[in-house]
């Protein structure tokens, strides 16, 4: 007996080693899936390290329209796109209400590819990132009244018209960095997570009028066009270092954070109004037309330090830390009405080139313009300054700001 019963177990042993070296021919294939609209897909990289050049046969548009409304990810890399990424003509056009939004539920990414004409998806919802990082587009890329459940990626593209993402929606952060957009990038009434536009270029415009957004970075931006944000909404900081607009108004604007303009020059006019920051608002280095503020409240600190002004119309500034003036050269008129620059004012090395007015004005600190040197006597209304400012009728006068940023830029 025990001889006959380990016989069977080795002989069950023996079976089961046999079925686990099974070799895989013997394994049944899974059936095959249909064939459906797609382009050979190319071999994917672990992580796109740069940008490649475009080649090959060119891959009509509707190929991948068709992959998307069939639900299957697009997921290209240095490959030539002949046409309009545009899909009315397979969902039929998008209607006004909700229900009538197209969905996308694959992931539309296109590394390094060169599109000959416009991507064109408004009130589209899309289920997946959008990355279009290193493409080149011929024409617009419009996603107006569209939702992204992700983010928008298209760094380091060249976008030969306008972007626009009017009245759209994202679920991560929209990053053109490193990007030249030949057109303008409308941004109104969008809900942004966040947006990165570092050393970005821009001819046209940046509108952000009616716009929630949370952190926003323009650091080494160059934006020939005006740059406007109008009733928007800033949740987090809103950073511009070392950029360079040629105009910059912001009006109707609430900061839950800073605004951080250092270093960076505008060639024309800047004007804040009615905007309140809860902290730091930090103003450029160089202008080359007027700097007007009205009804600016600055929960924390004031910087206007080393930076090259020429007329300046400030009216019911607050400020509700301190004030930092140092070194800063004032070459036009300067006009300061009914302002609070809050608990602390530093004004050491400020050069005031021009006529200045004081009307209503509080100063604080036992001497806070000490250390300035004017080159006329100012006009003081229902100001006190417990010791009379300097006064050198011989300055010599300022080189202009806009001079001053040419050179730098």
């Amino acid at each position: 007996m025990w001889r006959l019963g380990s016989c069977f177990a080795l002989a069950f042993l023996f079976v089961a080693a046999v079925g686990a070296e099974e070799p895989p021919s013997a394994v049944q294939p899974a059936p095959p899936k249909a064939p459906g609209p797609w382009v050979p897909k190319p071999e994917k990289p672990a992580a796109a390290a740069r940008c490649l050049t475009p080649a090959g046969d060119p891959v009509p548009a509707d190929t991948i329209l068709e992959s998307l409304r069939e639900g299957t990810n697009v997921d290209l890399q240095g490959i030539i796109i002949e046409g309009n990424l545009d899909p009315d003509r397979f969902w039929g056009p998008a209607g006004e209400g909700r229900s009538s939004l197209r969905v996308v539920r694959g992931r539309l990414r296109l590394d390094s590819c060169r599109v000959t004409g416009h991507i064109a998806f408004p009130s589209t919802v899309f289920a997946q990132d959008i990355v279009l990082s290193c493409t080149e587009l011929g024409g617009d890329l419009d996603l107006t009244d569209s939702e992204v459940r992700g983010g928008l990626v298209a760094e380091r593209a060249r976008i030969g018209g306008d972007v626009r993402l009017t009245n759209a929606v994202l679920g991560k952060d929209v990053s053109f960095k490193k990007s030249a957009l030949g057109g303008r990038l409308d941004l109104s009434g969008a809900r942004l997570y966040g947006v990165n536009l570092q050393q970005s270029e821009i001819e046209r415009s940046l509108d952000l009028t009616h716009a929630i957004a949370g952190a926003t970075d323009l650091s080494l931006a160059k934006i020939d066009g005006p740059v406007k944000l109008s009733d928007a909404l800033l949740l987090g900081a809103f950073t511009a270092r070392d950029a360079t607009f040629r105009a910059l108004s912001l009006s109707s604007v609430t900061s839950s954070h800073s605004i951080d303009l250092g270093g960076s020059s505008v060639t024309g006019d800047v004007s804040l109004a009615e905007v309140s920051i809860e902290r730091d608002l930090i103003l450029p280095e160089s202008f080359g037309g007027s700097l007007d503020l009205a009804g600016v409240d600055v929960g924390h600190d004031l910087s206007l330090a080393g930076s090259l002004f020429l007329d300046v119309r400030i009216k019911g500034l607050t400020v509700r830390g301190g004030s930092d003036l140092q070194r800063g050269r004032f070459g036009g008129k300067l006009e300061i009405d009914e302002s609070d620059f809050g608990k602390k004012f530093l004004a050491t090395g400020t050069r005031f080139a021009g006529a200045c007015e004081f009307r209503k004005v509080r100063f604080p600190g036992n001497d806070p313009l000490a250390g300035a040197l004017f080159a006329f006597n100012p006009t003081i209304v229902d100001t006190t300054l417990p010791r009379p400012p300097s006064v050198s009728p011989d300055m010599k006068p300022e080189p202009e700001a806009n001079g001053s940023a040419d050179e730098k830029h």
